[in-house]
């Protein structure tokens, strides 16, 4: 049965992984968003799907008329004003088209697809490897790697990850024609560029091993490929500066994001983003929920040592499953709702396949290639991302376009294990990956509809909250602290009125509101508001704790003068 399954054309497990990805997505549902990127990119999409243009209006113009307290922070801004999600225009505007077809569903489903791709993407390539891998390739890709949960997020790493495929696979490709091997790294490397910064290193990456490659390998035309992946990425950015330009008024569009680094080292800050985003187990803290996560990846370090030196103890190997197993279920049963940031630690079949890589699975220039520019791309985000990584994320997102790449080598390294296994031992180390995938992709989908719900229920706090303080039609006047939260409302962003302000600055901006005539304002914030600050003019008359996602404050402040 599994191999009639096996055998079946690559165009019907395509089918059916797109199937059950959007089976999926209907149950995680677009109710809320997991990191505010998508919030941002969402509005942007509405703007443009809408006919507004690039840029949204200031909301209080009267009270904040340089825009000093712009909500959606970070934005690109220009003389034409400013865009929440600008510095990908050309993935905006393929987000507006999505949102035209299916609303914020259609912006998911363009994830979805790619998903989809980069798993046909990365098929590929392992079909050059081995074509025993191409299947396997497609499953553990679309649905056991982080791409499962990128596929259900609206910033792109689905998109780039499969645009990073095709890249690798044309480069690689002996069977097709040398244009078509050089246009499909133009495509693929350009895909790519246009919807994630992290992807100009991947093209760099790709470049210099293609050079080297054709270097010590006397094969002209990988130079000219390398070149022809340079090139792309920047005829790309430059493409993009240029639609910059005209939806902003300038090429130079500065980017509103605050400063970061909070006086760490240039060395402490790239340890700290390699702990985050390849090493943390949980996003909360949470021990037992930690402790569970690194109980699994240890024990799959020790059985994929000892699979290696004694390959006949199956003793030890089903003890060592039956950990890690154990673990991954107590993680789920423990904390189901708690996403796990770090890429060794949300990617078993992954962590377990590159330990298990040895020298001679990298035989053949095209498996080097794809192993060297998965490495180099590494390192180049490891020493450009900021310290605390993705922030929001599940299996380090900054890497994910290095998974298609990944996945095949991986799999390379596994079944030539598996082979030298006695069949008992095979099959206990085949079941062991299995469990703990589907536990960790059935934690991923979980934790991600749990976020979302979370946010959903903050959003929707804020909005009942800030609705009892005008009359029905008019539209609340809302103040934050907290940059990220005016993007995560993009649900109701449009019928109210935000302003994001420092906790210095709130004085200040409370005596513009009142001189505005403002009578009531909400005021949204982690500290307990009421209690430690006072506007100028204006008195507490009603305030709500809402545990969700943490503890938040909101106070409804009257103006003094003023009957609530």
């Amino acid at each position: 049965m599994t191999r009639r399954f096996l055998h079946l054309p690559l165009a019907v497990h395509a089918g059916l992984l797109l199937a059950v990805l959007v089976a999926l997505g209907a149950g995680i549902g677009t109710r809320g968003s997991f990191v505010s990127d998508e919030g941002a990119s969402i509005l942007q999409a509405r703007s443009l799907a809408r006919g507004d243009g690039w840029v949204v209006p200031l909301p209080l113009p009267k009270v904040d008329p340089d825009g000093r307290w712009f909500p959606l922070e970070p934005y690109e801004i220009g003389p034409k004003g400013r865009a929440p999600f600008g510095k990908h225009p050309f993935y905006a505007m393929a987000m507006a088209g999505a949102y035209r077809l299916g609303g914020v569903s259609g912006v998911i489903g363009l994830s979805v697809l790619a998903g989809v791709a980069a798993a046909l993407s990365a098929s590929g390539l392992a079909g050059v490897f081995d074509r025993r891998l191409a299947v396997p390739a497609l499953w553990v890709t679309g649905l056991a790697s982080p791409l499962l949960f990128d596929s259900f997020l609206a910033v792109g790493h689905t998109i780039g990850a499969a645009g990073a495929g095709l890249a690798v696979l044309a480069a690689v490709s002996a069977r097709a024609r040398p244009t078509w091997r050089v246009v499909g790294v133009i495509v693929g490397v350009g895909a790519a560029v246009v919807v994630r910064s992290e992807a100009l290193l991947l093209a760099a990456a790709l470049a210099v091993v293609l050079v080297l490659a054709a270097w010590r390998a006397r094969k002209p035309l990988l130079a000219v490929i390398g070149v022809a992946a340079a090139t792309s990425a920047v005829g790309a950015r430059a493409a993009e500066t240029l639609m910059i330009r005209h939806a902003l008024g300038r090429a130079d569009a500065s980017v509103g994001v605050p400063a970061r680094g909070n006086g760490r080292s240039f060395v402490g800050g790239r340890w700290e983003g390699f702990v985050t985003t390849w090493l943390q187990p949980t996003a909360r803290d949470l021990k037992v929920a930690a402790l569970c996560v690194v109980a699994v990846a240890v024990a799959a370090a020790i059985a994929a040592v000892m699979a290696r030196r004694r390959p006949s103890d199956v003793g030890a190997l089903r003890l060592l499953v039956a950990i890690g197993v154990g673990a991954a279920a107590v993680r789920v049963v423990a904390a189901p709702l708690d996403p796990v940031p770090g890429l060794i630690m949300a990617f078993p079949i992954g962590w377990v396949g590159i330990l298990l890589l040895r020298r001679a699975d990298l035989a053949g220039l095209p498996r080097r290639i794809a192993a060297a520019t998965a490495a180099l791309f590494a390192v180049g985000v490891l020493l450009t991302q900021y310290p605390e990584g993705g922030s929001a994320e599940w299996g380090g997102r900054y890497f994910a376009l290095m998974v298609p790449l990944v996945v095949p080598l991986a799999l390379v390294s596994l079944i030539r294990q598996g082979a030298s296994l006695s069949r008992a031992a095979r099959g206990v180390g085949a079941v062991g990956l299995a469990a703990v995938s589907i536990l960790f992709s059935f934690l991923a989908v979980g934790s991600l509809r749990a976020v979302h719900d979370d946010y959903a229920k903050l959003v929707g706090g804020v909005e009942r909250v800030a609705a009892s303080t005008v009359s029905t039609g008019q539209r609340p006047v809302i103040v934050t602290t907290e940059s990220f939260l005016p993007r995560m409302s993009w649900r109701t962003y449009a019928h109210q009125r935000w302003l994001l302000v420092l906790p210095p600055e709130l004085p200040v901006a409370g005596r513009r509101l009142r001189d505005a005539g403002i009578a009531e304002i909400t005021l949204v914030d982690r500290e307990d508001a009421s209690q430690v600050i006072r506007f100028d003019g204006y008195h507490v008359t009603r305030h709500e704790v809402i545990e969700r996602q943490g503890t938040w404050h909101v106070t409804v402040l009257t103006a003094d003068g003023q009957s609530p």
